[in-house]
């Protein structure tokens, strides 16, 4: 049943005549208040009050509803607590709550629910004000499935207790796992080893964790995963090798500001041209890491820009990010890392260095494909080029790069001092679909519509923002 323009005579009426009801929806009515008489559909199963903006407070009496499967509660961002007495919906498997900021706690008796499939999340009460669950209710919730957030982690107190009673290695259905600190004192003895989850995890996220600088050791078992986020400040100096890990898709680290390295192995260490070297990442994304010179730990195997011999150990990185799609460096100082010639949807570098660009740039693959086929040449596939602040790239250089990049779709310039006119090969982008210049005043007068001296290089673009 479908209710609008809900009223106490309404209520009445679904409570009176629809004793049978079996599902209600209610969503995004501006209810502010659930009449306690809603325990009197006894056989209600499915309960929707989504997008109810002003609602607060659910009566205790909704915990009555015994035969209750499903109670959805996203975007009431009101919401203030769940209801007491909640351990009572014992058949209860879907509590959906995204977007209910206000909420401070769980209740108690929460670990009760041993048929849920999904919580949206799981809030530490900060100071112990509320009497809420503790960690310690998560133990018997392994029935878990898709996604699982505890926020608030940084006020557990008896830490490595708490973090072992909530069982994480035994949620073998639990797709996606997500860990805040939020703040909180670092004097108890916090560890990631002691949340250690089931080896089926297929995305972790981990933010603001201010505890030891070491990684867990778990994080090696963890074959499925498919999506690592890593973010916010935290004490890591360098991050476990994720390039064995034969799933992996999708990695973002942002905000690390102690990170000083990726990976403590050289380029010709461990992870060699024999091992695995991210055999599935497709996605890249490094973010505010300012003191992230160099991907490795020991770079003397990368040379000097002028050197032949870099050609050599470029080459022996051809393999490196097989099947890496799209790029991003923002705010990271990364002079050295593993090429990727092969990238062809999205390449974004802003505020970093472009020595990795020069070297992919002169890299030679054409062992993979035939000579005679620009697909040899590298970057040549790439959809979508960003660059922003960079102070070495001039006009010539971007020229040499352009030349063969003929599938681009999209060029974006930002904040570039010493480009001064567009290049020439701005006019074999015969692809280009957009192109967006900003904050490079020696461009300015070259690029008015129509009279600019570089008008003619661009002007067969159909969107062009300058």
């Amino acid at each position: 049943m479908k209710a609008q323009n809900l009223g106490d005579e309404t209520w009445n009426l679904i409570i009176a005549n629809c004793r049978c009801l079996r599902a209600l929806e209610l969503n995004a009515l501006n209810l502010k208040t659930i009449p306690r008489s809603i325990y009197k559909l006894k056989h209600l199963r499915y309960l929707d009050l989504t997008n109810n903006h002003g609602l607060k407070i659910l009566p205790k009496s909704i915990c009555k509803i015994q035969n209750l499967l499903v109670l959805k509660l996203d975007g009431c961002f009101q919401l203030e607590e769940l209801p007491k007495k909640i351990e009572n919906l014992v058949n209860l498997t879907h509590l959906a709550y995204r977007g209910c900021f206000g909420l401070t706690h769980m209740p108690r008796g929460i670990g009760k629910l041993t048929s849920l499939e999904t919580l949206s999340r799981f809030v530490v009460d900060k100071d112990g004000s509320h009497d809420g669950a503790d960690l310690s209710e998560l133990s018997g919730l392994n029935n878990l499935r898709e996604k699982l957030k505890i926020i608030n982690l940084g006020f557990v107190k008896n830490a490595k207790e708490k973090f072992r009673a909530a069982n994480l290695k035994e949620k073998q259905h639990l797709v996606s796992l997500v860990l805040k600190w939020n703040g909180g004192n670092d004097d108890d003895d916090k560890s990631l080893e002691d949340l250690q989850p089931h080896p089926n995890l297929k995305e972790l996220c981990i933010r603001g964790w201010r505890g030891d600088a070491k990684f867990p050791s778990w994080l090696s078992l963890l074959t499925k995963l498919v999506d690592i986020t890593i973010g916010c400040p935290s004490n890591f100096k360098h991050l476990p090798s994720f390039a064995k890990l034969p799933c992996l898709q999708q990695l973002k680290i942002s905000n690390l500001t102690e990170l000083e390295c990726m990976d403590d192995n050289g380029p010709n260490g461990r992870q060699g041209i024999t091992e695995p070297f991210f055999p599935s990442l497709k996605v890249l994304c490094l973010e505010y890491c300012q003191n992230m010179k160099s991907w490795w730990r020991t770079t003397e195997a990368i040379g000097d820009d002028s050197n032949e011999d870099d050609m050599t150990v470029m080459g022996t990185w051809t393999k490196a990010f097989p099947c890496l799609s799209s790029l991003e460096i923002e705010n990271c100082p990364l002079t050295s890392m593993p090429l990727y010639p092969l990238l062809d949807d999205k390449l974004k570098l802003v505020n970093t260095s472009s020595r990795p660009l020069k070297q992919t740039m002169k890299m030679n693959i054409t062992s993979r494909t035939p000579s005679s086929s620009t697909s040899s040449l590298p970057l040549s596939k790439l959809k979508s080029f960003h660059v922003e602040n960079i102070e070495e790239l001039d006009t010539r250089i971007l020229d040499k790069w352009l030349q063969h990049q003929t599938n681009l779709r999209c060029l974006s310039l930002f904040d570039l001092p010493n480009l001064t006119s567009l290049p020439d090969k701005m006019r074999c982008l015969t692809n280009l679909q957009m192109l967006h210049i900003q904050e490079i005043p020696q461009l300015k007068e070259r690029c008015r519509k129509e009279i600019g001296a570089d008008w003619h290089k661009i002007a067969h673009n159909p969107d062009i923002r300058l």
